[in-house]
Parts: structure tokens; C-alpha cells; sequence
């Protein structure tokens, strides 16, 4: 009778609360399986200079592969389904030094990001109807004001663990 939803929306969600109740000017949503560089979040911020930028998501590479990219941006079309458009380059790519240094992207990623307290608060929380998975593909496309309010710092680094489910393709060191 009474529906229960404990899913990634409704969990972000009793973060995103705190934020907004006690005026935070930025909320991070970064995931448990994270591994963060020293001075991750003083770089990243830096982003917010600009006051186009809604939310930013780091370079994301393998916590066990730390040569590989896991994610570095996307362009989403019409489809929320996350995994179909995860990435808009090979698989597993190996990370160099980019020329460009930051990307504009339709997304940003659920499992690291940070977005500005009030765009959030104005769009709205995480569906919580998502229960994993597109949750963030949802929000980022609320959280976008135009084609240049989402970022991917390629200077700003982090090590994902990443699920077994995910690693299905083997990537060589």
C-alpha cells in the first residue's frame, strides 16, 4: 500500500534539502566510490567564476585504470536512457593531456558533480521515480539553462571504482 522509494533521486534528495534549507551556494553529489585528488574541490569551483555555469562534472577516470577514461561528458539527442549515451568516444579511451580543457555537455554526471544551490532549488529536486540511472540525465537537463550551462573540467580529475556491471569490456593498463 504505502510505496517506498529509496532510490539515487530520493536519496540526492535528502542532501540537496540540507543545501538549499541552510543557503549553500553549491551542493556536490559525488558517490561513495570516489577517489578525490587533494585539492579537487578548490580547482573545480573555480568553474563558477562564470556565472553562465550551472553545474560542472570533473574528468572522470578508472580508479583501477587510472590511464582510462570512464567519462568525460556527452551529448544526450532525445534519449534518457544514460548508458545509451554515456559517451560520444571509444570506450575505455586512454586520458592525455586535451588541448581543449573544458567541454560543454549536455549532462553532467550523477556520480560526480557540483551544481549551484539555486538552480537547483529553482528546477526542482531528483525525481525520485528514477530509481537508478537516469536520474541524472533527467536533472541535468532541468539544471541547463542553454547549450553552455553544463561543464566537463578535463583539468579537474577523479577516480571512479565502478561497479562490476559496468566493466564488462576488459581495459588493458
Amino acid at each position: 500500500k504505502n510505496k517506498i522509494n529509496l532510490g539515487c533521486g530520493y536519496g540526492h534528495n535528502t542532501g540537496y534539502k540540507i543545501a538549499i534549507k541552510n543557503n549553500f551556494k553549491f551542493v556536490a553529489r559525488i558517490d561513495n566510490d570516489m577517489v578525490m585528488p587533494k585539492k579537487f574541490f578548490s580547482e573545480i569551483i573555480k568553474n563558477f567564476d562564470d556565472k553562465n555555469i550551472q553545474a560542472v562534472s570533473p574528468k572522470i577516470l578508472y580508479k583501477k585504470y587510472k590511464n582510462r577514461i570512464w567519462w568525460m561528458g556527452t551529448k544526450i539527442k532525445h534519449n534518457l536512457k544514460f548508458q545509451r549515451n554515456m559517451r560520444d568516444y571509444k570506450y575505455g579511451m586512454k586520458d592525455r593531456n586535451f588541448k581543449i580543457k573544458k567541454i560543454r555537455s549536455d549532462a553532467i554526471a550523477g556520480c560526480a558533480s557540483i551544481m549551484r544551490v539555486k538552480r537547483l532549488k529553482k528546477v526542482g529536486l531528483s525525481d525520485k521515480d528514477f530509481f537508478y540511472g537516469p536520474e541524472d540525465i533527467e536533472l541535468s537537463r532541468r539544471l541547463s539553462i542553454n547549450n553552455n550551462s553544463l561543464l566537463v573540467d578535463l583539468n579537474s580529475k577523479i577516480y571512479h571504482g565502478v561497479s562490476k556491471s559496468f566493466t564488462k569490456i576488459p581495459l588493458k593498463r
